[in-house]
C-alpha cells in the first residue's frame, strides 16, 4: 500500500512497513537526535539526587568515626581546601608562565610535572591532621 507524507516521500508499507527511512529534511518538530524518553530522564534526575543526598552522608559518617569529633575534622577540611586552592592557583600561575615562555620546550613540560609533584608533597606535609583546642 503506497503512502505519500506531507513532504512528498512515497513510502511503500508493504505487510511489515518500510525498511527506508525518510531522506527528506527534519521539520521544526522533528529533533535531529533521538529524544530520550521520560522514564530515562527521570531515572538520571533521580540518580543525581541519590548521589547528592549519600555522598555527603558517607563523608560525615567517616569524618565523626575519626578521633576528634566532627567540628574538628571539619576544621580540619577547611584547612586542606583553602591550602589546596592556593597550591592550585600557584600551579595555574606557574604552569601558564612556563608555557608563556618555552612555548614549544619539552624541558618546560619537565619541569610543570616537577612542580605538580612538588606542590603535591608541600600539600601532603601541610595538610596533615591539627588537634584544635575545645
Amino acid at each position: 500500500m503506497p503512502l505519500v507524507l506531507a513532504g512528498r516521500v512515497h513510502l511503500d508499507l508493504g505487510e511489515e512497513g518500510s525498511k527506508e527511512r525518510s531522506a527528506a529534511a527534519p521539520r521544526t518538530n522533528q529533533p535531529h537526535t533521538p529524544q530520550v524518553t521520560g522514564r530515562a530522564t527521570l531515572a538520571l534526575v533521580r540518580g543525581f539526587l541519590v548521589g547528592l543526598i549519600l555522598i555527603p552522608a558517607l563523608a560525615i559518617s567517616v569524618l565523626s568515626l575519626r578521633p576528634g569529633g566532627l567540628r574538628n575534622q571539619l576544621r580540619n577540611i577547611a584547612r586542606r581546601l583553602k591550602l589546596a586552592l592556593v597550591l592550585a592557583g600557584v600551579y595555574l600561575v606557574v604552569s601558564a608562565g612556563i608555557r608563556l615562555l618555552f612555548p614549544k620546550s619539552s624541558t618546560g613540560d619537565f619541569v610543570i610535572v616537577g612542580l605538580a609533584l612538588v606542590l603535591t608533597l608541600v600539600f601532603v606535609f601541610l595538610s596533615q591532621d591539627r588537634q584544635f583546642e575545645r
